[in-house]
Formats: C-alpha cells, sequence, structure tokens
C-alpha cells in the first residue's frame, strides 16, 4: 500500500513537471508570434524563433553543463543583436528564471547549506535587487549605467571563473571546522548582500561569482560545498526579485523572450551531453576569454 502510494505520488509529480512544461512552450511560441499583446503571427514567431531560439539554445546548453552559461546572453544580444541596456537586463532575469527552474536540481546534503549565512545574504540581496530592477525599468533607468556595470561584472566573473577552481582545491585540503558566525558578521554578510543585489539588479548576471567572493572575504573557513550552496540559494533569490521587478515595470521583449526560451528548453535536457564532449578546460578557457572580451567592450561601449 506504501509502495502504491509512492508511485502514485512519483506519478502525479512527473504528471505536473510535464504539463508546466507544455504550458511553457505554449506561453513562449506565443510570446514569440504575439503583436501588440493580442494577435498571433506566423510570420513574426518563426523571424523571432530563428534569430534567437540559437542563442537560447546556448545559454541553456552551457547553464547545464556549467551552472554560468546564462552570464553569456546579455552582452550576445547587446553587442551582437544591438538589443536596448534596459531591455536586455529584463529578457536576462526572465530567460534565467525559466532555465533555472526547468533544470533546478536539489542539492545533494542539506549541509551544503549553511542557514545563517545564506539565509543573511537572501534578506540582503533580494530587496536590493527588486528595488534597483523597478528603478532601472522606470525614469531612473540608464543605458550607458547598465551597460558598463555589465561589462565590470563580465570581467569579474571571467577572472574569478579561473581562480574558482584553485580556491576550491585549497579550501578542501585544509582542516578545521568553521565557527558559528557572529550577529556581527551577519550583520555585515547581510550589508553585503545588499550591495551584490544591487549590482545584479543593474546588470542581470554574475550574482553566482560575487556571492561567492562575498563569503569568501567574510567566512574565509567556509567549506566549498556550502560556497556552493549558499550561493544558489541567494541566486535563485536575486534572479527571481530581478524578474519580478522587470514584470512590474514593463522593460521586457516578449518577442525575444519567447524566441530565446524556446531554444533554451531542449538544451537543458539534451545540450548539456553535447556540451560535455569538449574537455572542461577548454569550455571554460573558451568562455572566459568570451566573457572578458565581452566586458572590455561593453565598458568602451
Amino acid at each position: 500500500m506504501v509502495w502504491v502510494k509512492g508511485r502514485a505520488m512519483r506519478v502525479t509529480i512527473k504528471g505536473v513537471k510535464i504539463a508546466f512544461l507544455v504550458l511553457l512552450i505554449a506561453a513562449s511560441a506565443f510570446a514569440a508570434g504575439q503583436q501588440h499583446g493580442r494577435s498571433w503571427s506566423p510570420g513574426r514567431f518563426g523571424h523571432y524563433t530563428l534569430d534567437y531560439g540559437w542563442l537560447g539554445a546556448l545559454t541553456g546548453a552551457l547553464t547545464s553543463a556549467t551552472s554560468v552559461g546564462v552570464v553569456a546572453l546579455p552582452p550576445v544580444l547587446v553587442l551582437v543583436q544591438h538589443v536596448a541596456a534596459p531591455v536586455v537586463v529584463g529578457v536576462s532575469f526572465i530567460v534565467s528564471a525559466v532555465i533555472k527552474l526547468v533544470g533546478f536540481q536539489q542539492l545533494q546534503k542539506r549541509e551544503q547549506i549553511d542557514g545563517k549565512v545564506a539565509w543573511s545574504l537572501f534578506f540582503g540581496s533580494v530587496p536590493a535587487t527588486l528595488i534597483t530592477s523597478l528603478l532601472m525599468g522606470g525614469r531612473y533607468g540608464s543605458s550607458t549605467l547598465i551597460v558598463h556595470a555589465l561589462g565590470g561584472i563580465l570581467i569579474v566573473s571571467a577572472v574569478f571563473f579561473g581562480v574558482k577552481p584553485v580556491i576550491l582545491r585549497a579550501r578542501q585540503k585544509e582542516e578545521g571546522v568553521q565557527p558559528s558566525p557572529s550577529w556581527q558578521r551577519l550583520s555585515v554578510t547581510v550589508g553585503m548582500g545588499a550591495l551584490v543585489g544591487v549590482v545584479v539588479g543593474l546588470a542581470s548576471v554574475g550574482s553566482s561569482s560575487l556571492f561567492m567572493l562575498v563569503m569568501l572575504l567574510l567566512h574565509p573557513k567556509m567549506e566549498p560545498a556550502s560556497l556552493v550552496g549558499n550561493g544558489l540559494v541567494a541566486s535563485l533569490g536575486v534572479i527571481f526579485a530581478g524578474s519580478i521587478g522587470t514584470l512590474a515595470t514593463g522593460t521586457i521583449d516578449w518577442n525575444i523572450t519567447g524566441g530565446l526560451i524556446l531554444g533554451s528548453l531542449p538544451a537543458v535536457f539534451f545540450g548539456a551531453w553535447v556540451i560535455k564532449k569538449i574537455p572542461a578546460k577548454l569550455l571554460m578557457a573558451v568562455l572566459m576569454s568570451v566573457l572578458g572580451l565581452s566586458g572590455g567592450l561593453l565598458l568602451v561601449k
């Protein structure tokens, strides 16, 4: 009887997931072809799916294989597709939220999350991201500020991706137990989280790298698994906060968003298999080079 109930629950959950994916695909297909939120045009659908589907597929595959693929989306939209910076931020938040939601897998161990540190980052960053995205989507928005913030984040991310493996290997060799953080240190963590939230609200990407840098600075003895887990919790928070802010201000091009999501969904499931055939070091070297070059171009734009 217990086995039957357990199987029924698994079947129900799988059915809900499939229904969600079907609705998401249908909504994305409508978004890619809609005109002024009313009628649907097959020609418009084909145009935006072809123009942006490949970029969505690349983003989904990279995110599934490396967990950092979304950071490559905004510079391509700005430099190659010439999309306006405020729209790029809104589109990136929505696409990132969808990819994270579809491809998210639970952490293998609960111990990978340090609740005090994770929630300190969360409560500091989420309101800051929401407020910043609301301001940038309104009359205070500045394309120049957004582009320069994005350029700086890309360069920081490129450097951090290079040194991250070295840092994590060094941490694994260290012995000792991470002491329980004091309330003073947690207060500073909240403040630093808010600063990260402002930056992510401007640029829409780079949250994982920035959160890990904050934890390395304020909690130097934290285990590598906790660094990853805490960063994941806070990153999910700012992504969805930024999505809410951009939805509220309307700084989203639904045609572009629909085309990107339609390309990213199959890649999240199948693209990683192809990407993983590429040596990890070569893949990260290419990604770091592209991010660094894109960041430099955005800073001088």
